[in-house]
């Protein structure tokens, strides 16, 4: 297996027709495959003072060549492993977030891979934004098709349960999840920018995030994942209300515990007390109870006066993501 490392010149300019101007300014992209720490540092040293210098999440099987000879970055379908997750959390155009912006950020994210179960990932600052970085045991890639999807869905279902922060600090989710994907090498930056570094080592893999990724049913891609022409994502399940609160769960209400979580209440400090956070909380309370109908749990969600739903407008994609998520989390 190899690493694939790039380094990527400011004043590139791509297409035929730019040629004399990339080769004029020695600005054309340089690609490498390497196995040892030696060759990966020796890149970095050579090409990082002028430009931006990335490497592959994932590994790549061979060495991939242009009909020219050089080397060239890896295809989509020719990652034949998975086995790294990065949510990249990028600032909107013209946001600025400060530190505490990012670190509620990290706060808010930890206390969804908790709540799923999952072991805490590790962090990066990319230079203005946030990377969250998760290990899993490799994937082959041949026996799970779609585990570009599934990776998409995970970063989907975490933005939809970080939006209303992201949307009050100027962050967004870099839409571009593949299983080809660079990521900027920490300790370096592109020219001109902030210098990005590691919050933390690197987590060991994570069995139960493995198992989580393979439970995941991504729609297929002519369906309902697929964005509109208007650009949003179509609901990814067919999850409806029943309408009326289930006679189990008002007779659940005397509990303290139960109650608490339905008004909003009784999370301790550090964990996510916004109404997203307590929505998918009492989901795995109920859950863990022996109540999992998704249409009555839609129902729940859906009718807590402090929830999400009623008091931030989300719907049915948001009731479905926190439905299924809360289902598999168990």
């Amino acid at each position: 297996m190899y690493m694939e490392v790039g380094a990527f010149h400011p004043r590139y300019r791509p297409g035929r027709d730019h040629r004399s101007w990339n080769q004029q300014h020695n600005s054309w992209p340089q690609t490498r495959y390497v196995k040892s720490e030696d060759d990966f540092l020796d890149f970095v040293r050579r090409w990082s003072p002028d430009r931006l210098v990335c490497c592959g999440l994932n590994p790549r099987p061979r060495i991939y060549q242009n009909r020219w000879g050089y080397a060239r970055p890896a295809r989509e379908g020719e990652v034949d492993l998975s086995h790294a997750l990065l949510v990249d959390l990028d600032p909107v155009e013209d946001a600025h977030p400060d530190s505490a912006a990012l670190e509620r950020c990290l706060g808010r994210a930890e206390e969804f891979f908790q709540d799923l179960g999952l072991a805490l990932p590790g962090h990066g600052y990319s230079g203005r934004g946030l990377h969250l970085l998760a290990r899993y045991e490799p994937i082959p890639v041949r026996d799970y098709p779609d585990m570009k999807p599934r990776v998409a869905l995970f970063s989907q279902d975490l933005q939809a349960g970080l939006d209303d922060l992201l949307e009050s600090v100027g962050l967004q989710l870099d839409s571009s999840p593949g299983l080809r994907r660079l990521v900027k090498v920490y300790g370096t930056a592109k020219p001109g920018g902030t210098l990005s570094r590691l919050g933390q080592s690197l987590p060991a893999e994570d069995p139960r995030l493995r198992e989580y990724l393979l439970g995941l049913q991504p729609q297929p891609a002519d369906s309902a994942a697929r964005p509109n022409r208007e650009g949003k994502r179509r609901p990814v399940a067919e999850i409806h209300p029943t309408g009326n609160l289930p006679d189990w769960f008002l007779q659940s209400m005397i509990e303290p515990r139960i109650r608490a979580l339905w008004e909003g209440r009784g999370k301790p400090g550090g964990t996510d007390r916004s109404r997203s956070g307590y929505d998918f909380s009492l989901l795995r309370e109920l859950i863990r109870r022996g109540h999992d109908d998704p249409g009555e749990l839609a129902t729940i969600l859906a009718l807590r006066p402090e929830g999400a739903v009623r008091r931030s407008g989300k719907g049915a994609q948001y009731l479905a993501q926190t439905v299924r998520n809360a289902r598999l989390s168990q």
